[in-house]
């Protein structure tokens, strides 16, 4: 019986175990991947966080070679998937590259700024403009870096 599919080079074979060969399978994996194994909790905020940022094109570290773009997630079964390499993944192996707050040009403070304060005194914007803003320019609002959970975007790595 297969549990999952999974087109990575050089995965492992998990046709044919049994659920718990399995479920020891994807934590030894987590823990490689992740230093740890991902809590209930931090894998519910990654998720929600995923999901807010998916129309942002938000790139992705899924120990692929180069940054993936995710297009769907499914919170039900706790995956991320991929179309442009046709694959999913677990959420706990999956981590969007961040930009910290304190990474805010002067320009970007600005315009942050001004949309923050404009939801305050028109009623035609809500306080979901700030936080969309953020999405857009991938700054992590969550403190996803500090828990691990996300990767800092510098001058080396930055996929965007």
């Amino acid at each position: 019986m297969n549990y999952g599919r999974n087109n990575h080079k050089g995965a492992a074979d998990i046709t044919g175990m049994k659920p718990m060969e399995f479920f020891l399978h994807a934590s030894c994996r987590a823990l490689l991947l992740t230093d740890k194994i991902m809590t209930q909790e931090d894998k519910q905020l990654l998720l929600k966080d995923l999901c807010a940022r998916l129309p942002y094109g938000v790139k992705c570290d899924c120990k692929h070679d180069h940054a993936i773009t995710p297009t769907r997630v499914d919170t039900e079964d706790l995956t991320v998937y991929y179309a442009d390499c046709d694959e999913w993944e677990y959420v706990e192996y999956c981590k969007p590259y961040l930009r910290p707050m304190s990474s805010m040009t002067e320009e970007e403070k600005f315009e942050y700024g001004f949309i923050t304060e404009r939801w305050m005194y028109d009623a035609t914007y809500s306080i979901s403009d700030s936080v969309d803003w953020l999405n857009a320019h991938h700054f992590d609002y969550r403190g996803l870096i500090e828990k691990g959970l996300a990767i800092e975007v510098t001058e080396e790595n930055n996929p965007y």
